[in-house]
């Protein structure tokens, strides 16, 4: 029997094969919808990526490149390749070296156990001793110079607080305490006015133009470590040795400066003492260094919460009142060791970038140049003096 078709017949026969598709099973198709879909999502995800890493790269677009920048200048531009002097200009310990603050930054002072306050010229790569101060009969345990450069306030176990012109070496204020003045600070804003911490009566604060205390702090804590001033000078932190174990609120203390009340004192909680408070320079966080030997990260605004995530450790610090600094840039933190050795952290990622030795005793106290951030000032035991460049 034969078949004949019509040419649109066969035509149209020849579509609808064309159209014709292999049976696929669920399980198939199943399969192939999602391999489909997870390769879709792939795409996405990549590109999503990549426009998150675009946007984070613009985000805070200056301050993200100051940072990247700030790595940079620590690993080439902050860190000093080698200790260029070293003066002996003390017979004993020196406990705190501070440079002047103003525009020509090339002062350096340094307070020693042996009771004198010794002044250092820094030029470039040289250095030279200027002049000595001898107002005090005791050991000198902390100094710090005037706003305008033209005075250092001093603190020692003399019981005194002591104000003292530069240029001609003679006492201007001298108040007397009832136990060693461990510790000073000007008021930021508030001319004549400093912060005396003393070693077991609490901390006081004195108008230097009357001659007069004016407040009074107190609260259950041993010697008066440090102190530092919030940036809006209203508040002020007190860093104080743990004298048992149920006073560890006490390390850090935050304190309203007019009433004398204390704002917080659940900052800390380590069991371990506090020797020394420096604000960052360009981050909204003041940093301390405990004597356990690491330096830990506080924000400067209330609750002032602990940073858990980042700490700078490798010093080591026990049994010695150690101070550490911050380049002027915010990129680096570097701190002493009671091995004699000066440690560098980068301060972003916490890691350590270089360990110079440089004494046989302890480093007492760092403090970067304000102008030059790569000249570092630094102390010992054994009352050394020197310059890193």
């Amino acid at each position: 029997m034969t078949i004949c078709l019509a040419w649109s017949d066969v035509s149209k026969l020849a579509i609808d094969m064309a159209e014709l598709r292999p049976y696929v099973s669920k399980r198939q198709k199943k399969n192939e919808t999602s391999k489909s879909t997870t390769s879709t999502l792939h795409s996405v995800t990549s590109s999503s990526a990549q426009a998150e890493q675009t946007v984070c790269s613009n985000k805070d677009g200056p301050r993200n490149q100051d940072n990247k920048d700030a790595i940079c200048r620590t690993s080439n531009y902050s860190i000093p390749k080698h200790c260029v002097e070293t003066l002996s200009s003390h017979k004993n310990a020196v406990n705190r070296i501070r440079w002047s603050c103003g525009l020509e930054s090339d002062m350096l002072l340094s307070a020693s156990m042996d009771g004198r306050i010794s002044l250092f010229q820094w030029n470039k790569n040289s250095s030279s001793m200027a002049r000595s101060i001898d107002v005090h009969s005791g050991a000198v345990k902390d100094a710090r110079w005037s706003n305008d450069n033209e005075c250092i306030l001093s603190g020692g176990y003399d019981r005194h607080a002591r104000i003292t012109d530069v240029e001609t070496g003679q006492e201007q204020l001298s108040q007397k305490f009832r136990d060693f003045v461990t510790s000073v600070v000007y008021h930021p804003t508030l001319p004549g006015v400093f912060l005396s911490g003393t070693s077991s009566n609490g901390i006081f604060a004195i108008d230097s133009k009357a001659g007069k205390e004016i407040h009074h702090y107190k609260s259950f804590f041993g010697q008066v470590q440090d102190l530092l001033f919030h940036p809006d000078s209203k508040i002020f932190f007190s860093a104080a040795e743990v004298l048992k174990r149920n006073s560890l609120d006490k390390a850090i203390i935050a304190w309203d400066f007019d009433t004398t009340a204390i704002m917080s004192n659940q900052i800390s909680q380590e069991a371990f003492g506090c020797t020394c408070l420096q604000h960052h320079p360009t981050d909204s966080v003041f940093l301390a260094q405990y004597g356990s030997g690491y330096i830990s990260i506080y924000s400067s605004t209330s609750p002032y919460k602990l940073n858990k995530y980042k700490r700078f450790e490798g010093h080591q610090t026990a049994g010695f009142n150690i101070g550490f600094s911050i380049s002027p840039d915010g990129s680096c933190v570097v701190s002493g060791d009671r091995e004699g050795a000066v440690h560098f952290y980068d301060y972003w990622s916490s890691r350590s970038l270089k360990i110079l030795q440089v004494y046989k005793s302890a480093c007492m106290d760092i403090a970067y140049h304000p102008r030059f951030p790569n000249v570092v000032a630094s102390c010992s035991w054994d009352g050394e003096v020197s310059f890193l460049a």
